[in-house]
């Protein structure tokens, strides 16, 4: 590929076999932010309605291990990508209470049970939350996770070139992505990184992925940046408070 137009405002290292078109345009501006506002306005849902965050992830501690496990929902893709509208509907006689989520993938005849209960004098019916998505594109056959200890996605998937079995990574990070690709026990990485900061948050990469992709190798991780997982922590450095304490969270 030749010296990019770009070449001044980004710097371009491909691989042997995947390759990176990049572009600055002011769709791109407006698909970052969307993007990025909806994502944190997300997560101080979830933080603010425990509730809500069942529907996102599943939270669970093993004290053997010590450790937490989060693992996603059968809607967290519908959360990043269309929108979920979550439903609490309470039976008047019995108060039982039970929740109908839908989404761009819900059938007709579970919105059409929405609008019988809401008709009905028994039933009470609730929009606990109406979510419009995050603008995200994520195919079905993805398989999710969510790690609260990172910050961005990272994307891995296999694909065959002629009969080889390639696998990538790639991974987003400050003002740039960077890939790996391994190909017959051989690695080689690239990156496409911003070099001017006056076009930050402009810059787009879209790879081309050779040869046939398995749909089923698919595995995007997520950051979990849920502020319920966060623990303050005070650092007393010395006797004096006022200029001698950092204060964080983890």
């Amino acid at each position: 590929m030749g010296q990019s137009k770009f070449s001044d405002l980004l710097k371009i290292e491909n691989t042997d076999n995947v390759k990176v078109v990049e572009a600055y345009s002011y769709s791109n501006i407006v698909n970052i932010e969307n993007i990025t506002r909806t994502w944190f306005q997300l997560m101080v849902n979830l933080n603010e309605s425990p509730k809500v965050r069942s529907f996102f992830a599943n939270e669970s501690y093993d004290a053997e291990s010590g450790s937490w496990s989060v693992t996603p929902t059968d809607y967290t893709r519908n959360f990043l990508t269309s929108g979920v509208v979550i439903y609490e509907v309470t039976e008047v006689e019995s108060g039982r209470v039970r929740s109908i989520v839908l989404t761009d993938d819900s059938l007709d005849h579970e919105i059409d049970e929405v609008h019988t209960l809401s008709s009905d004098s028994n039933h009470e019916v609730v929009a606990l939350v109406r979510w419009v998505g995050c603008g995200m594109r994520i195919p079905k056959t993805a398989k999710l996770a969510l790690n609260p200890n990172i910050v961005w996605p990272i994307l891995t998937f296999s694909t065959d070139i002629d009969g080889r079995k390639a696998t990538v990574k790639i991974e987003n990070s400050a003002n740039q992505i960077t890939w790996e690709e391994e190909l017959d026990g051989a690695r080689s990485s690239g990156r496409v990184q911003v070099k001017d900061k006056n076009f930050q948050g402009q810059a787009s990469g879209d790879f081309h992925i050779p040869g046939k992709v398995d749909e089923e190798s698919v595995h995007l991780e997520m950051p979990y940046t849920c502020a319920s997982f966060d623990i303050l922590t005070r650092v007393h450095l010395g006797d004096d408070e006022d200029n001698q304490m950092v204060i964080f969270t983890s």
